[in-house]
């Protein structure tokens, strides 16, 4: 009655299943998990796949998430955070 929006049964089914796999931040997530030497580039690749299946059901937030990424890195470096 006070909710914003109509539930969806199946994306709480989907996150839910994925939490629950994951565990804490997907630390347990076999797609998060990483070599001791990884750089940059084999980050964001191991970032965007563990991103991508989310893509069909939240394409606004995955697709926005590189370019918030960006603007938070500029302006955590150009000192406005502090």
């Amino acid at each position: 009655k006070r909710l914003l929006c109509d539930p969806d049964e199946a994306a709480g089914r989907a996150i839910l299943e994925t939490v629950i796999s994951g565990g804490n931040f997907g630390a347990h997530d076999d797609l998060n998990r990483h070599a001791a030497n990884e750089g940059l580039f084999l980050r964001i690749i191991r970032k965007a796949r563990l991103k991508a299946r989310f893509l069909f059901s939240y394409p606004q937030e995955i697709l926005w998430s590189p370019v918030f990424k960006t603007w938070q890195f500029v302006w955590r470096r150009i000192g406005i955070a502090r």
